[in-house]
């Protein structure tokens, strides 16, 4: 969690594997929020306050299938276990499912996700759930809730790991 004052805390998931120097990288969606506006003011020096990190996430041994569902900024953790996943070395079929209402939602590039490279058994699928912004932009890709195209895609789960993450707002 991380808030300007210690009274103001809010869930944030780290969007980085561990890595040597430190750095946390976090995903927020700037809105009309004032608690975002408050955060988005915040200048190099100012001071943040930050509780955590708590383990609600981990990643798992690897399974026979493995998906990973990620709704907005959702994606964070997603981000996270996958560099995980790759710098421990990926073996089985991996999936990435990342789903958005804008096209402008999607706020990465493919290969910029993942410092350590992508890897030939990671598929990434991304997800658009406005019809009408599909037909303005003429959407290639699925189409439809997230989660749904993921289990229409891999109906049997039996040996299956799966992460799922949305957006906390």
């Amino acid at each position: 969690t991380m808030g300007v004052h210690p009274d103001s805390l809010k869930p944030f998931s780290i969007a980085n594997a561990p890595r040597e120097d430190g750095l946390i990288e976090l995903h927020i969606r700037l809105n009309q929020d004032a608690w975002l506006q408050e955060v988005a003011q915040q200048q190099v020096g100012d001071h943040l306050w930050i509780d955590g990190p708590h383990s609600q996430m981990k990643l798992m041994p690897e399974q026979s299938l493995n998906i990973y569902i990620a709704g907005g900024t959702g994606l964070a953790p997603i981000k996270a276990l996958i560099e995980a996943r790759l710098a421990q070395g990926v073996t089985q079929p991996t999936w990435l499912y990342w789903g958005a209402s804008f096209v402008e939602d999607f706020y990465l590039s493919q290969p910029e996700w993942w410092s350590v490279g992508l890897h030939e058994r990671v598929h990434f699928v991304p997800v658009l759930s406005n019809e009408q912004q599909a037909k303005e932009v003429n959407w290639q890709g699925e189409l439809g809730l997230v989660h749904q195209i993921a289990l229409a895609q891999h109906p049997d789960l039996s040996q299956a790991q799966i992460y799922a993450c949305g957006a906390w707002k």
